[in-house]
């Protein structure tokens, strides 16, 4: 295969170092995403190196659940190309913001969905890092896809990145504190991403936006004391409180069991393992 055998049709999105496009597979007719990133650009910005770490990286993980596939990758003299499989109706922010928040039990499956991502990852050896909304792509028959792995690291047993990355408002405590973060940064990021599911926001959202501000309320931070708004019910709240601990050790599903984060009571009212088969999948369906 070579950029030949792909017809562009229009721009979906531009990053710094790439350009991503819906493309069709002349062979098959296929729709798939279509990602081109100029080496020129990516020698510019330092960024060769890491492309290709994030390709190879993308390819290993490419075949597990709920997880966007790379479907092929090449190279010229002037670009990389990576094929992806196209995602019809965007990212789960766009929904949130188009559709509203997602009933309760569509956000326990969006929950079963990414955490089962992101156990096929942490099983391999590799960190995320970068959970967010965006990051989250949707199909029309419900699943979502864990996407863009520009951010996750491989991590040997024991190892730890101090790399400071990824959102702000997602990152945890050992990360924001240059303590180094294991596989546990990602369950952080979990409580995150349910508490915004539900609310439309993030626990810290209301601090001025600076990093030192974020840092203060994290030392302070005290799970047990968390305020909630007065529509989340205490199951909600308390799955959150137990993804939201500040020893890592003690975040639910951490030290690679996560079927103990799926014990608990928040996950009662939907399949986890129907879920993760692919037979239950929300109502929200773009």
């Amino acid at each position: 295969l070579g950029a030949g055998d792909y017809a562009l049709l229009r721009e979906l999105g531009r990053g710094l170092c790439g350009t991503v496009y819906l493309a069709r597979e002349r062979a098959t007719g296929n729709i798939v995403a279509f990602k081109v990133m100029r080496k020129s650009k990516l020698v510019d910005v330092g960024e060769a190196k890491h492309a290709s770490e994030e390709r190879r990286l993308h390819e290993r993980v490419s075949r597990g659940p709920f997880i966007n596939r790379l479907l092929a990758s090449f190279q010229d003299a002037h670009a990389l190309f990576l094929v992806l499989e196209y995602a019809p109706c965007g990212d789960l922010f766009q929904a949130m913001n188009f559709h509203g928040l997602p009933s309760r039990n569509d956000a326990v499956i969006f929950t079963i969905q990414v955490a089962t991502a992101l156990e096929h990852l942490h099983g391999l050896g590799y960190v995320y890092r970068d959970l967010k909304p965006e990051n989250i792509l949707l199909h029309g028959h419900g699943s979502v896809q864990l996407a863009d792995f520009g951010m996750a690291k491989a991590l040997r047993p024991g190892e730890r990145s101090f790399t400071i990355c990824g959102t702000a408002q997602y990152m945890s405590p050992e990360v924001l504190l240059h303590r180094g973060c294991y596989f546990e940064a990602d369950l952080w990021a979990v409580g995150i991403f349910i508490y915004e599911l539900v609310t439309g926001d993030t626990p810290f959202s209301s601090i001025s936006g600076s990093r030192q501000d974020l840092y203060r309320r994290l030392m302070s931070h005290d799970p047990d004391h968390m305020v909630f708004p007065s529509s989340i019910d205490k199951k909600t709240s308390s799955v959150v409180k137990g993804l939201l601990q500040n020893e890592e050790h003690r975040r639910l599903g951490a030290c690679g069991k996560m079927t103990e984060l799926y014990k608990h009571p928040w996950f009662d009212a939907v399949d986890v393992c129907a879920v993760q088969r692919g037979s239950a999948t929300p109502r929200l369906q773009p």
